[in-house]
């Protein structure tokens, strides 16, 4: 696909995106941006990164989630076997630290799986196979 065609539809759509010299920069979030660079008027590379992150700065959006799930997990197991350590009877009063210990270590899934989605259907509509 050529580079103006790309350009069209994804005005059309309204996506928001920088072209620059022989590249497309898609802005999928705030800080989540996709990349296709051009040569000969046709897609060659397809980079999908982070643009700022505590862990996950520069990566792609699959590294940056295993990243975040597994420190995420990691706090969580520790903060728990601290409490269970210093006050072994907080089990039953914990409720709602384990539902928010639950959701810390949901969160980088679901967001993948949000950011994953809006990949597919910006590949799809761009009809990109790589």
């Amino acid at each position: 696909m050529r580079k103006e065609n790309v350009i069209s539809i994804l005005k059309k759509e309204r996506y928001l995106f920088e072209a620059k010299e022989d590249n497309i920069v898609i802005q999928l979030a705030k800080r989540y941006f996709l990349k296709l660079d051009f040569e000969n008027d046709s897609i060659v590379k397809i980079e999908d990164r982070i643009k700022f992150g505590l862990l996950s700065k520069g990566r792609s959006l699959k590294a940056s989630t295993k990243i975040s799930m597994a420190s995420i997990s990691i706090f969580c197991v520790l903060s728990i076997a601290t409490l269970y350590i210093f006050t072994p009877d907080f089990l039953p009063e914990a409720w709602p630290l384990i539902i928010i210990f639950t959701y810390l270590m949901l969160h980088p899934l679901l967001e993948y799986l949000y950011y994953s989605r809006r990949l597919l259907k910006i590949k799809k509509m761009l009809n990109i196979n790589l």
